[in-house]
């Protein structure tokens, strides 16, 4: 129950104050230089630099650069752009009762409205050839 509550809470009202965003700066880079440090994410991104062209980069000095110089307002479009209901899925595994759980679900999430139109206008992004 309580992690259907916070689900919900993430995809819909999260309090996105500036003054809470930038408490909160340090520790996101904080947990960008932890992962970036970890061996087995070191060896995963070697793994990925094999397997595509051009690999991702999931955690990099760029991730740290971007999160130290958003303002609270293109976090908070950002947020507003992506963590909308109709951009939300949701998955439920394991041994329960499916009528209980769906009913938890739709009780939980069923209030949900979408936005009319998106906050801002999403870019079209042409993907590099290989």
């Amino acid at each position: 129950d309580k992690a259907l509550f916070l689900l919900k809470e993430v995809g819909s009202s999260a309090s996105l104050l500036p003054e809470n965003i930038e408490n909160q700066r340090k520790e996101v880079i904080e947990e960008i230089l932890g992962e970036m440090a970890d061996p087995m994410r070191q060896k995963l991104e070697k793994e990925l630099e094999i397997l595509l062209d051009p690999p991702p980069k999931l955690f990099s000095q760029e991730l740290i650069r971007d999160t130290q110089n958003a303002s609270a307002s293109e976090l908070q479009d950002f947020y507003h752009l992506h963590y909308r209901p109709d951009h939300m899925a949701l998955i439920a595994v394991g041994d329960f009762d499916e009528k209980a759980v769906k009913s938890k679900i739709e009780g939980l999430f069923g209030s949900l409205v979408n936005p009319s139109a998106s906050p801002l206008q999403e870019k079209s992004v042409e993907r590099p050839t290989r």
